[in-house]
C-alpha cells in the first residue's frame, strides 16, 4: 500500500482509480501487470491529496470483457 514516507512533494503521476475498499483506493497503474500488485496499487484515502487535490472524472458506465477479472 503507498504511503508517502520523505519530502513535501508528491510525485505528480496520471493513475486510474477502478474502486475502494475501507480505507483506501484501488488504483491501475499505467506502467506493466509486472509492476506492483499485477499492475494495481493500493493508495490510503488522503495520501497525497488524491482524493482532495486531483480530479476524479467518473465514467457513465464500464464493461468488462468476458472472462476478465480485476485483483
Amino acid at each position: 500500500m503507498y504511503r508517502q514516507v520523505a519530502g513535501n512533494l508528491c510525485r505528480y503521476h496520471a493513475v486510474c482509480v477502478i474502486g475502494y475498499d475501507a480505507g483506501y483506493w484501488i488504483a491501475k497503474n499505467s506502467w506493466n501487470s509486472s509492476w506492483g500488485i499485477q499492475g494495481f496499487f493500493l493508495i490510503r484515502y488522503g495520501e497525497c491529496g488524491i482524493d482532495t487535490q486531483f480530479p476524479f472524472d467518473y465514467p457513465a458506465s464500464v464493461m468488462l470483457q468476458p472472462g476478465a477479472t480485476i485483483p
